[in-house]
């Protein structure tokens, strides 16, 4: 009986081991089958969702999420899988560590879960054939695929076309004015292609105006041009302009379209009417708006409100998007679910359209990412969202940004590419590239609204309509979830969470969201600031083992734990403004997947891991404001596919240490992008084998770099920095190159004759500190140079610019773009200049080539034609410039002589006699110009565009021509040391809104005539001790402040306030 027994339990236990034999034995082919499991998995998942949104069965929708769940569940086991595989083969430690008894019990633990896996998508497969889910089929092309729909906008389009026919004004305006997506922009282009509208006009003209544009008369203009002659126009003369607008409308009726207006200011609108007015008797401007006081102030006819779509009209919009034929879906079901969309949509014809088209999209294979239809063309609404999206994934996280979130756009691209929502198309295309598309494209199609951009036109970041964020949220279903105070239940079946709520003070919230196992995203909002304690940490990381994106940015967190190496799926790991970390674990070099590691203002962060060359996923390195950081780690060269390094120091000592990594770990990051700063590079011998290994000539994705050199006590040694400074040239794409702290006596030879050929696309520039500098290279043939800096250079002298071919000599290849000749406008694109902290510097000299000296002058003219704002600070021995005739935004002068603007005057003046003494001469030859090109001296002040004047630390006023300053809305004086009285000619300047007054402590009254400055509505005055009053009235003011000044409140402080 005994032996029976033994015998049993012998063979159940050699029966079991047997299993685990042939579980591990079939363990890899097992993991191949499940991974074209997934692959079919994934069209099937596709198919379904859409059989549901047309049926809206509930069952189905049931399997749906069952079929997503395992779905995401295999995708999860496959990538732990490979993960430990990856580093099981490069790591040492983790060989050990996983010994041999214990590779084998992982193995044998991923083989019963792989089978689990499968049985789970056998039975849910034969679920399918119940549901009658076929694989991929043919899209059906819908009748709202070919065209753009309208309904129930006949009512509309007659009364508008009514009073655009019928009144014959002089010019009259017609608002339509309506919330975003309710149609304006469509019903405006009814109108607009309406025959009788074509017949009745004799010209019609259509500007959009996007999101960003600021309502200018000199932009419209330039897109009524743009679109009357079909080209692009880049920064073409206002006068020119307004010529071209005023013949091409001259005795014409004319129809104008506005699209997108959201101007509240009268004056503007006047200004604008002012250059319209020369049309025959019934032309007319047809805007739409969005705000009703646009629309009030600028129609001569009250707003035409445009209201949503009827429920009966909506319901017929919607059968023409999302059913065959425009037909009525037969089932209860779905007819009821259609309904159901119709009130959510509100009438909005955009919103229904694209829920519709979400309902109605077959679906390709979901690799090849998102399929948009492109840019409407002017016979479609700019305000319209049709996408059609392959894949969904993109759109729908998007819902885990809050209402109003300003999102940026690298960041959610990483997020993105974190997910494995991006896919390239070949091998040679980053995914980065890949997710830009992606983005610009929903840009495009209106699901996006553009931000910000940065000085290059980049798109920075955006924003979503509430709508279309419903939409998002529509799409993205239990899949993502915000958690704010009032959430009540967490869905167990979200795997992307953003965490509104305080995690200490909600710790029902809290334990149910870690009862969500497979969490995939742990976000926290872009404003959040907080500190959450280690044991909130522990739990978060020790739960979520399948973790792709963890933020914890500005947590208050003091140490990053150790089990933080655990999170082997993470590719996004977001610590930045965390200022206590010190130092990070080493365990975090296990987290082979990482691609994004955001550090940025870790200010106390000494170090980086030693091992950080394990990190063979990583593109995103963020250290920007690691201030404390003391040197680069050793093998960071080794991470190829890096693309973001903001920062990169080099530690004292670095040639000779072998635990830290100097100049040469650049060498082979050559995938680098947007910006590189190189700090401490006086630790740089050139005698070294660091000297010459940078190569920053091949990182040619790189937008801007940075050199910047640090204090050194005791002396320096200007040839080694010289000698350091050649050979760190940057490659020609580079638009940004900032040099500071360089104690070199010279610039490089690429910076000086060859720099119009070495950097032809520098658009900015930067030069401070530079204290042994005698000499600044000459840039004035660099053609797409915008901003210019230079500041704190004590030993420069004179700025000297020769316009002389430049040298051919070092031309490198690369950046596609041909230099101008040489006969180009000096600074032809500069906008922004300044110079700062100029001590020695006495005059900026430009000499043309074979020019005589008695007509020196007449080159000067022309130095900054697009000069736009200028400041100059603290170069008191400055008395001669180049003229900067068309100064339009801001001049700032601090502690500069009075000279210096005198000399400006006399330029003009002698170059306008120098033209008229040469007229005859000029216009018998080839020459452009003629004495009709100079009219007056007051047209051509250098003031006669200013807005805004800043003037600080000088003695008196005397120089400035106030009578010119015929657009000046911003006056600030600030220590004006000889101040008495405010010049009287500053009563000409009647478009002053804001005037400033700091610290002149010698006037003694505002004169009486600030009342005759209409404009006026903001008045500070501080610091000026002897002031003792006020003009009885300032009509329009409406702001008042005064402080320090004792004299002024003593003697009529109660009338001050009851007057003001």
């Amino acid at each position: 009986m005994s032996e029976s027994i033994l015998e049993a339990i012998v063979k159940h236990v050699v029966g079991g081991f047997s299993l685990q034999i042939r579980m591990l034995r079939d363990f890899d082919d097992a993991i191949e089958k499940l991974r074209n499991t997934i692959y079919t998995t994934q069209a099937q998942l596709l198919d379904a969702e859409d059989k549901h949104a047309t049926t809206g069965d509930i069952a189905l929708n049931h399997w749906v999420e069952k079929l997503k769940d395992a779905f995401n569940d295999a995708e999860d086991l496959l990538d732990l899988v490979s993960s430990t595989d990856v580093m099981t083969k490069m790591d040492k430690e983790v060989r050990i560590f996983f010994s041999c008894s214990k590779q084998l019990t992982f193995r044998l633990k991923m083989a019963q879960k792989v089978n689990a896996i499968l049985e789970r998508l056998n039975d849910i497969e034969i679920e399918r054939l119940i549901f009658n889910i076929d694989l991929r089929k043919p899209p059906v092309m819908r009748s709202g695929d070919k065209e753009e729909l309208v309904f129930g906008r006949e009512d509309d389009k007659k009364a508008i076309t009514k009073v655009l026919l019928d009144s014959k004004d002089n010019l009259s305006v017609i608002p339509i004015v309506g919330i975003r997506g309710v149609g304006k922009t469509l019903l405006a282009q009814l109108i607009f292609k309406d025959k009788n509208v074509e017949n009745h006009f004799n010209l019609r003209l259509w500007v959009c105006l996007s999101v960003s544009d600021v309502f200018d008369v000199k932009l419209i203009l330039k897109k009524m041009v743009e679109y009357l002659r079909r080209i692009s126009l880049e920064n073409p003369p206002m006068d020119k302009l307004q010529s071209f607008v005023r013949e091409n409308i001259a005795g014409k009726r004319y129809l104008l379209v506005l699209d997108g207006v959201c101007n509240e200011d009268q004056v503007e609108w006047l200004s604008l009417k002012k250059e319209l007015m020369g049309g025959d008797r019934g032309s007319k401007i047809l805007i739409t708006t969005r705000s009703f006081s646009a629309g009030e102030i600028a129609g001569t006819t009250p707003p035409y409100v445009l209201k949503g779509l009827s429920e009966e009209q909506s319901w017929s919009l919607l059968c023409h998007v999302a059913f065959e034929e425009g037909r009525e879906p037969l089932r209860p079901e779905v007819l009821e679910y259609g309904r159901e969309i119709v009130k959510i949509c509100r009438g909005l014809p955009s919103m229904i359209k694209l829920m519709g088209n979400g309902l109605s999209a077959k679906r390709p294979d979901a690799s090849s990412g998102i399929k948009t239809i492109e840019p409407f063309s002017e016979s479609s609404t700019h305000c319209n969202f049709l996408p059609v999206l392959k894949r969904k994934e993109c759109f729908a996280y998007c819902s885990l940004f809050p209402e109003d979130c300003i999102i940026d756009k690298m960041t959610l691209i990483k997020l993105w590419m974190a997910q494995g929502f991006i896919h390239s198309s070949n091998g040679n295309q980053h995914m980065e590239d890949v997710g830009d598309e992606y983005f610009m494209s929903l840009l495009r199609n209106s699901l996006f609204l553009e931000f910000k951009k940065d000085e290059w036109g980049n798109v920075l970041s955006c924003r979503m309509d509430d709508l279309i964020r419903d939409a998002a949220v529509f799409v993205a279903g239990t899949g993502s979830t915000i958690i704010d105070m009032k959430a009540e239940i967490i869905n167990k079946r979200s795997r992307h969470f953003l965490f509104c709520s305080s995690l200490h003070s909600s710790r029902e919230l809290l334990d149910q969201l870690l009862k969500a196992k497979k969490l995939r995203t742990f976000l926290l909002p872009t404003q959040y600031k907080g500190r959450l304690d280690k044991a909130i940490i522990d739990k978060l990381i020790s739960r979520f083992k399948y973790l792709r994106v963890l933020d914890l940015h500005d947590s208050g967190i003091e140490m990053v734990p150790p089990s933080i190496g655990n999170l082997l799926l993470l590719r996004y790991l977001d610590l930045s403004g965390n200022e206590d970390i010190n130092l990070l674990p080493t365990s975090i070099t296990r987290l082979l997947n990482l691609q994004t590691l955001k550090l940025s203002s870790c200010v106390n962060l000494k170090e980086l891991p030693r091992d950080i060359w394990k990190l063979v996923n990583l593109r995103h390195l963020e250290i920007g404001g690691c201030k404390s950081l003391a040197h680069m780690p050793d093998g960071l060269g080794q991470l190829t596919t890096l693309q973001t390094l903001p920062l990169f120091v080099i530690g004292k000592g670095t040639a000779s240490l072998g635990k830290t990594g100097g100049l040469s770990e650049l060498m082979g990051l050559n995938n680098l992008r947007g910006e590189l700063t190189i700090l401490n590079l006086g630790h740089i011998k050139i005698d070294t084998s660091e000297s010459n290994a940078a190569n920053l000539e091949s990182k040619g994705f790189l937008q801007a770099v940075r050199l910047q050199w640090e204090p050194i006590e005791g002396d320096v040694d200007p040839a080694n920095d010289e000698a350091l400074l050649e050979t760190l040239r940057p490659h020609p794409n580079v638009a940004l190159l900032g040099i500071e702290g360089y104690m070199g006596l010279n610039f490089p030879s690429w910076m000086k004759d060859d720099i119009f050929w070495c950097l032809p696309n520098l658009v900015a520039i930067n030069i401070s500190r530079c204290s042994k500098c005698q000499h600044l290279p000459s840039l004035s043939h660099l053609h797409c140079l915008k901003t210019l800096y230079v500041g704190e250079l004590t030993s420069l002298e004179v700025i000297e610019e020769r316009d002389h071919e430049p040298s051919r000599g070092n031309l490198v290849g690369g950046s596609g773009r041909q230099p101008a000749p040489s006969s180009a406008v000096p600074f032809s694109s500069l906008k922004e200049l300044t110079l700062y902290k100029l001590p020695n510097l006495t005059g900026w000299r430009m000499r043309r080539e074979g020019v005589t000296a008695k007509n020196q002058q007449f080159p000067l003219f022309l130095s900054f034609p697009c000069l736009s704002k200028l400041s100059i600070e603290h170069c008191p021995n400055l008395t001669s410039m180049p003229l900067f005739l068309n100064l339009e935004e801001d001049l700032k002068l601090t502690d500069v002589r009075r000279e210096l603007l005198q000399q400006q005057s006399m330029m003009v003046k002698q170059t306008i006699a120098t033209s008229l003494t040469s007229s005859t001469s000029l216009s018998s030859s080839s020459s452009s110009f003629s004495s009709s090109s100079f009219p007056s001296f007051s047209t051509y002040s250098p003031f006669a565009k200013l807005k805004s004047l800043h003037i600080a630390s000088i003695k008196d006023l005397d120089g400035i021509q106030w009578q010119s300053l015929r657009n000046l809305r911003s006056l600030v004086l600030i220590t004006i040391s000889n101040l008495v009285y405010l010049p009287d000619e500053i009563q000409y300047a009647t478009t002053l809104q804001h005037l400033k007054i700091v610290n002149c402590s010698n006037l003694m009254t505002v004169p009486e005539w600030m009342s005759n400055l209409m404009s006026l509505q903001k008045l500070e005055i501080s610091q000026c001790p002897n002031l003792t009053s006020l003009p009885d009235e300032i009509y329009h003011l409406q702001k008042l402040i005064i402080s320090d000044c004792p004299k002024l409140l003593e003697r009529s402080h109660t009338e001050t306030v009851k007057r003001f």
